[in-house]
Formats: C-alpha cells, sequence, structure tokens
C-alpha cells in the first residue's frame, strides 16, 4: 500500500469512528509565547501591505498583497499588543503531520484589530534565534484581515520565526492549492451556539515520503501542499512540536483585558456543551502512519485567569481537551 493509500484508509477509519457534526457550545523557555506573538506582528503587516481584492464564488473578499512588499517586523514591545494562548503541545523528535477536529465557533471580538483563533501548529527550529519554521491551519475570527466577524478557515506558514516570510492564505506565493473545493480564507459556516453546536471537517497536515512535501487535506480532500523548498529550519525534514488550541490579541484597549473571546468565550473547566476544544488528535509517523496523541502532551496556558486548557475525559474523543475563555473578568483585568 502506497503512502497516500495508506493515509487515506487510517483517514476512513479515523471519519467512521469519529463521526461529525459534535458538540461545542516550548522548545525553551519562553518559546510559545515568542511564536504566538511575533506570528501576529507578522499578520499586522500583512494586513497593512494588501494591494489587490479577488472575489470568491461565495461573495466573500480575499486579499491579496505582493511579495516584495512584505515588510520586517518591528521590535514586539512598540507595537501595544500581546499574544495570549492556550494550547496542548507535544515535542517529539520526529513528528511528521497531525489531524484534529475542532468546533466551528464563532467568539466575539473587541476590536477590528483584534483577533481570536483555533488552529494547529507544526513547528522546527530555534525559537531563541530567527531559524524557526511552522505550518498553520485553522479558523479565525479576524476583522481587520477579512472585513468582517465571520469565522474563517485560514492557513498560515513561516520560515524565519515571522521575521520577513509568511503567508497568510494565499496572499503570497508558497502554499500550492490543487482542488477548488475550499476557498482558503472563505467563510465557515454554520457555527456552533448552544442550540445547534457543529464542528469543523477535520483538519489532516502531513509530509509525503516522495517529495517531502507537506500536504493540507479538509475532510477527504486534499486541498494542496506547501513545498519542502519553502522551509530552511527543520520542516524540510520533520516537525519537533505540534500545537492545536486558541490565541487572542489584547490591545489593552483603555488600560484593561481585552473582551475578545476564545473558542467559544467559556473556560475550560465548564465542560462538555460550554467550552470548546479539540478533539480526536493523532500524530503522524515517518512511515505515514497516524497514532493517538500520546498522554505526554502537555497543556500551556499564557494566562488562565483568561483563557484556559484543560484534558477532556471523553473516550469516544479520543486525545482531547477544552480551551477558551471570555477575557476580562473580575480575575482577569
Amino acid at each position: 500500500m502506497g503512502w497516500r493509500e495508506h493515509v487515506d484508509f487510517l483517514l476512513l477509519l479515523l471519519s467512521l469512528f469519529f463521526l461529525y457534526p459534535r458538540s461545542c457550545s516550548g522548545v525553551s523557555a519562553g518559546g510559545p509565547h515568542e511564536l504566538h506573538t511575533l506570528k501576529h506582528l507578522r499578520l499586522r503587516k500583512l494586513r497593512e501591505a494588501t494591494v489587490h481584492t479577488v472575489h470568491s464564488p461565495d461573495g466573500d473578499v480575499i486579499h491579496c498583497v505582493r511579495r516584495e512588499k512584505q515588510p520586517a517586523l518591528e521590535h514586539p514591545r512598540l507595537k501595544g499588543h500581546i499574544v495570549q494562548y492556550a494550547v496542548g503541545q507535544l515535542d517529539q523528535d520526529s513528528i511528521h503531520g497531525t489531524y484534529a477536529i475542532f468546533d466551528a465557533g464563532k467568539p466575539a471580538v473587541a476590536m477590528q484589530r483584534e483577533m481570536s483563533i483555533a488552529q494547529l501548529w507544526l513547528v522546527a527550529g530555534n525559537y531563541s534565534s530567527t531559524f524557526l519554521d511552522t505550518i498553520e491551519a485553522g479558523w479565525t475570527v479576524e476583522p481587520q484581515a477579512y472585513g468582517d466577524t465571520n469565522t474563517r478557515f485560514f492557513i498560515y506558514w513561516t520560515n524565519d520565526f515571522y521575521k520577513s516570510s509568511g503567508c497568510l492564505d494565499l496572499r503570497c506565493p508558497g502554499f500550492i492549492q490543487v482542488s477548488n473545493d475550499m476557498v482558503l480564507g472563505g467563510t465557515i459556516g454554520p457555527t456552533s451556539d448552544f442550540e445547534r453546536q457543529l464542528e469543523m471537517q477535520p483538519i489532516l497536515v502531513w509530509k509525503e515520503r516522495v517529495t517531502g512535501h507537506w500536504w493540507l487535506r479538509i475532510g477527504m480532500t486534499n486541498i494542496g501542499y506547501w513545498p519542502a523548498i519553502l522551509f530552511k529550519n527543520g520542516l524540510q525534514e520533520k516537525a519537533t512540536r505540534v500545537q492545536w488550541g486558541g490565541e487572542i490579541t489584547n490591545y489593552f484597549s483603555g488600560g484593561l483585558h481585552t473582551t475578545t473571546q476564545m473558542g467559544s468565550g467559556h473556560f475550560a473547566n465548564e465542560g462538555f456543551g460550554k467550552a470548546c476544544y479539540a478533539r480526536s488528535l493523532h500524530i503522524v509517523d515517518s512511515s505515514n502512519t497516524l497514532y493517538p496523541v500520546p498522554s505526554s502532551i502537555r497543556y500551556v496556558s499564557s494566562r488562565p485567569t483568561c483563557y484556559s486548557v484543560s484534558h477532556a475525559f471523553n473516550e469516544a474523543w479520543g486525545s482531547a481537551f477544552y480551551f477558551g475563555g471570555p477575557g476580562h473578568n473580575a480575575n482577569c483585568l
């Protein structure tokens, strides 16, 4: 059985076992915080450089940017915001992909320039320098990037710790799309609420063994790939860290913590029917075999009184956890 057939067969088994829709209602010290902060600084620069728009068949407006207009980052402390996250994290010597299912949330975003994201990350490199590669995919509510508060599917990559490379969706050369079944940056709908609770289709990113490209699959459709040649700090061969979960940007309007929500806006300990989750978490090994995430997964929150993360005890979900929170509250000022 070839590599693609191997992954297809395993995904079919996963799809039969984990039927959907279901319910929703550091490599080094300081590494995760720097990773999330620099990514959002990079996104802001890309938005400012938008020069062209494309209208998708479903009415969305997709913004494009010239490659030569991608500016380098300025120092994070000069930007007036921080990034906060609540994630599950696994570090291993050799990771060749990951599979996850997220619920399709619609968190409230307090300011146009703030955002709320649920995604997976594949990471390789060194957090203490610019030698870091990432591949990212998930959903986002991001008014400044997309012009509305819709929940949208997005992808992202960088090969220098967000310094001068990187691309949101198809806004610069990099990702090669081979299927028209999904608009990258397009609206996801419907989303979850307390009466109708839905999930995204499963996301799989895996490294094909012959070419070394990183393929993106949504449901059972191969959307496209990140060529191996894009990366130079490890992802051309493998990842050494994978994360799943949520993050937000906080501009401290009026000197107070933002009310931008993560996930559904409920804390992880509120559990099923309220808190959002990532479930059916799997890792892909060097033989393109999927296996459940081991118990060595760590749960990390940058500010637990604002946004939290905790293990989900649900046998039908496999490896899973809850994450999210409301932002500003009596314990998060």
